[in-house]
């Protein structure tokens, strides 16, 4: 048992010397599982607070394990759970109304009374998208700092307008089948102060939309047309 954690450590340290990622060297078994403990903790938080700053984050990892610091246990439980309901919230609004204000100064850049900014990048043919109509969209959705966190790919999604976000239903019937567009949508148009999976609250969305195809919503239908087909 002994041999195959010697090789297990020796593999790591190998590893690394491969890749250049670290100028740390893993030399026994306790190193690799410091290294491996911290690339742990690194995923958890990339995840769910990705703006995080690592420098100081290792100051406060290496005070608090050392039982010092600038804050109290008792103070930082506090700071989080403080910043996690409101903080969080400030920094997206400050974030958005930048974004939002370079989106708007953006060449072709409109933006309708709702405070939606659009620009048109292709019209599309004279058929308009209702509320209760199925549509074919591809699109990708961009945070404010440029990171991509959805995508349709190849294939449109269908889905009915009138189930989807405000920022899409006002949009989406402003071009016709084949038409293009990106939006710049304010938080209020979107996931507003509760946010999603992936996205803060208050957090401004770019869109970018491709709309393959309108299905109308299919008439009702009478009794003369139930009588026909048996109904």
């Amino acid at each position: 048992m002994k041999k195959n954690l010697t090789l297990v450590a020796a593999s790591a340290v190998l590893l690394l010397t491969s890749c250049g990622g670290s100028s740390v060297k893993l030399t026994t078994d306790l190193d690799s599982l410091s290294y491996a403990y911290g690339i742990q903790a690194a995923i958890q938080f990339r995840s769910q607070a990705p703006e995080i700053n690592t420098d100081i984050f290792s100051k406060g990892f290496t005070d608090g394990f050392n039982k010092q610091g600038l804050m109290t246990p008792e103070q930082a439980y506090s700071y989080i759970g403080g910043y996690l309901m409101h903080g969080r919230s400030r920094h997206n609004a400050e974030a958005s109304a930048k974004f939002l204000q370079e989106a708007s100064e953006k060449s072709g850049v409109q933006k309708t009374s709702e405070g939606l900014l659009y620009k048109i990048e292709k019209e599309g043919n004279e058929k308009r998208a209702g509320l209760n109509d199925l549509i074919y969209v591809k699109y990708e959705l961009t945070l404010p700092d440029g990171k991509v966190i959805d995508a349709s790919g190849d294939n449109a999604v269908a889905m009915k307008l009138g189930g989807l976000i405000k920022a899409w239903q006002i949009a989406l019937p402003l071009i016709g089948e084949g038409g293009k567009m990106t939006l710049y949508c304010p938080s209020d148009l979107a996931y507003g102060d509760h946010g999603a999976p992936g996205i803060g609250p208050k957090q401004a969305l770019k869109f970018e939309l491709e709309l393959e195809k309108i299905e109308p919503e299919p008439a009702p239908q009478t009794l003369e047309g139930a009588a026909a087909t048996g109904m």
